[in-house]
C-alpha cells in the first residue's frame, strides 16, 4: 500500500487494523489512522472517545485528517509495452496532530498583528 516514491508512513514498522491508531510516522511526525477517507474528509477533526464511567464520556481532538493512503496496482503487458497503475482506497489515512495545527494558528497570528 502507498506510493514508495512519495512515503506516507514508516514501511519498515507494521500497521495495525482494528478502526484505531494504526501507527506512526515519527520522520513526519502524523499519525496513521485505520480508517478510510474519501474526497472532501480532508480537513476534518479526529476525536478520541473516552469513557470516563457509566454516565460520563470526554471527547478530545487529536489531529485533523490531511490524506488518504492509497492502495496501488499496477500492472504491465510486456508485449504491448504498455502499463497501468490503479489506486485505490486503503483503508487508512493520515492525521496531522493537533499540536502541530494549534502551532501553525498560532505562527499565522503573529504575522498578521
Amino acid at each position: 500500500i502507498g506510493i514508495k516514491k512519495i512515503p506516507q508512513f514508516d514501511y519498515s514498522r507494521p500497521l495495525l487494523r482494528k478502526g484505531i491508531i494504526a501507527g506512526k510516522y515519527d520522520s513526519l511526525k502524523t499519525i496513521v489512522l485505520d480508517c478510510p477517507i474519501y474526497i472532501g474528509n480532508s480537513g476534518s477533526p479526529v476525536i478520541e472517545v473516552t469513557r470516563v464511567n457509566f454516565t460520563s464520556t470526554k471527547f478530545s481532538i487529536i489531529g485533523i485528517i490531511t490524506q488518504w493512503i492509497p492502495f496501488d496496482e499496477s500492472s504491465a503487458n510486456i508485449h504491448l509495452r504498455n502499463q497501468n497503475t490503479i489506486y485505490s482506497n486503503s483503508g487508512y489515512s493520515i492525521v496531522e496532530p493537533i499540536d502541530m495545527a494549534l502551532y501553525l494558528v498560532s505562527e499565522y497570528k503573529k504575522g498578521n498583528n
